[in-house]
């Protein structure tokens, strides 16, 4: 009996949670820590002395959270560039109800539309520079995103580029700035 019910609850959990693109995971798993380090202002964002970034997901995606940290941590370990490097998948409710910012860096995968609006100003209140999984995402605030087009491109908001974020010059050479998504 106890079979049965996991395997309905896992059942449902696959048919409801959203689908994901593995080539575009591990191209996002290996870009996204890299843009990490071309932030001018990355000593002002340690946590503990540590950059940590957090993968946001709801709850149906909690297996490509890890799967993504899994991913991140087989490239870079534990290290980023001298920096101790911290991964910490969160679920967006338990994001959403923090008063406090322990995140360097964020990685939003998908997520409904509301859940995006409210967490774009949880990201806008503590400044926290962000990458998502799907481009469209970026029409809520966010700032980074990797399409797959005939090669990968990265996506840079440019309404979400604010003062507070300062990044290598060099960036802007490799990066498509888009207004609306």
């Amino acid at each position: 009996m106890k079979r049965v019910v996991i395997i309905i609850f896992l059942t449902n959990i696959l048919l409801f949670a959203y689908s994901y693109d593995d080539f575009l995971l591990k191209t996002q798993a290996k870009i996204y820590p890299k843009l990490i380090l071309l932030d001018k202002k990355i000593d002002k964002k340690l946590i503990d002395g540590k950059i940590q970034v957090g993968i946001v997901y709801d709850n149906d995606d909690f297996f490509t959270a890890l799967l993504i940290k899994k991913l991140i941590k087989s490239m870079y370990g534990n290290k980023l560039d001298g920096y101790s490097f911290k991964i910490i998948p969160i679920n967006m409710l338990n994001i959403l109800n923090e008063k406090l910012n322990i995140f360097s860096y964020l990685y939003i995968l998908k997520s409904i539309p509301d859940r995006l609006k409210t967490l774009s100003l949880y990201v806008k209140k503590y400044r926290i520079v962000t990458f998502t999984y799907d481009k469209n995402d970026l029409q809520y605030g966010f700032l980074f995103s990797i399409n797959l087009e005939k090669k990968p491109i990265l996506y840079m908001n440019r309404k979400a580029l604010e003062k507070e974020f300062d990044f290598v010059p060099s960036l802007f050479q490799i990066v498509r700035l888009i207004d609306n998504v």
